[in-house]
């Protein structure tokens, strides 16, 4: 299944607690391609210049890289040594 950025993608969650249970959904719109594809070349271009910007740069876009769940450019800066 390939995902197109003009039909949304349904998840559904249900948790239980003490006995109770909550139904949730998410609707969730893939990127459209060409948004995706600018994304990656700034991530490309961060992990290639990563010690370049200040450290406060840096520590902001670690944070940022790091409430998504993603490795920062910098760790991955590192693993291509």
């Amino acid at each position: 299944m390939s995902l197109d950025p003009r039909n949304p993608v349904f998840s559904t969650v249900i948790l239980f607690r003490d006995g109770q249970g909550l139904v949730g959904w998410q609707v969730w719109h893939p990127p459209e391609q060409a948004y995706a594809k600018a994304l990656g070349a700034v991530d490309s271009v961060l992990v290639q210049q990563w010690g370049s910007p200040p450290n406060a740069t840096q520590e902001a876009l670690s944070t940022t890289y790091g409430r998504r769940g993603w490795p920062s450019p910098g760790d991955r800066q590192g693993a291509r040594k």
